[in-house]
């Protein structure tokens, strides 16, 4: 009888222990399966964002053919020409790609203050204008004017050069030298780029023309905006008689920022570059993300 119960307890540990072996096994067999599938999930996801990446960054060299064209084709630009249209989402395989160009000297640029610009003056005193139309005490633009103000010459020698002032590497820099809500108000309208450059008025916002050529009343503001594209640097003179006419605007343009978004399945990268366009377009600035 005790022969027969030691049977029994062993078969029945003997079950025990097979079910707690399958139950691992099974657990086991579980967790790797989850494994493999996030590792596939994640595998997945690397490839898709390469691919995604890789479309970004196309995006950026079409924008910069599209800007060769153009230059091919006018001297002249404006906000009716084909670069200016954004590129809707279109769908690819698996995804969709986005993207658009804008003209950077439809704004004011910063790096026009620096010392030896030909549009100093005029831009100082359009940023000053700028502030009073965005209902800013233009005293705010003190310290923006004289972080661009010429250095005096060395004291220890007459002959020594002047340090020099390097130019703003992005129109950002200005968080640093105006309050806050004063600085979001006139990003907008400001860009700091490698050279100094005229407004190109055919590209310009309402408020940096009426910044720019302000012995316009604002009635005159909507004639002139309504008279564009002005197609070349005559008919430009022609709408601005007499003492209306200002030294730093222009017709053309030279530097523009390209933004392009692409999507492949569940996963994003976006692509953005500063182009100069001289002799033909030359990505200076580009950030993928």
């Amino acid at each position: 009888m005790f022969v027969g119960q030691t049977r029994k307890k062993t078969r029945g540990m003997a079950l025990i222990l097979a079910m707690l072996i399958a139950a691992i096994a099974a657990t086991v067999a579980v967790t790797l399966i989850d494994n493999q599938s996030r590792w596939m999930q994640s595998v997945e996801t690397r490839r898709d964002y390469a691919q995604a990446k890789s479309l970004a960054v196309a995006g950026l060299y079409w924008a910069t053919h599209v800007l060769d064209e153009d230059a091919r084709q006018s001297q002249v630009d404006h906000l009716l020409e084909s670069w200016a249209y954004p590129l809707p989402p279109t769908p690819i395989e698996n995804g969709m790609i986005e993207g658009q160009i804008i003209d950077l000297q439809g704004k004011i640029n910063l790096n026009s203050l620096l010392p030896g610009s030909r549009y100093r003056t005029e831009t100082q005193r359009s940023l000053t204008r700028l502030a009073v139309l965005l209902n800013l005490d233009p005293a705010l633009l003190t310290p923006v004017f004289a972080r661009f103000a010429e250095p005096e010459s060395p004291l220890s020698s007459v002959a020594a050069k002047k340090p020099e002032i390097p130019p703003m590497f992005d129109a950002s820099e200005l968080a640093a030298l105006l309050p806050a809500a004063a600085f979001n108000k006139i990003l907008a309208f400001v860009t700091a780029l490698p050279e100094a450059t005229p407004v190109n008025v055919n590209t310009a916002t309402r408020e940096v023309i009426a910044a720019m050529l302000p012995d316009l009343t604002e009635g005159e503001v909507t004639e002139f905006i309504e008279k564009r594209p002005f197609r070349s640097a005559a008919s430009l003179r022609a709408a601005l008689p007499g003492r209306r006419r200002n030294g730093a605007i222009a017709v053309a343009s030279r530097y523009f920022f390209i933004t392009v978004r692409a999507v492949q399945n569940q996963t994003e990268s976006s692509a953005q570059a500063i182009v100069c366009r001289k002799e033909s377009p030359e990505i200076i600035r580009r950030t993928v993300e």
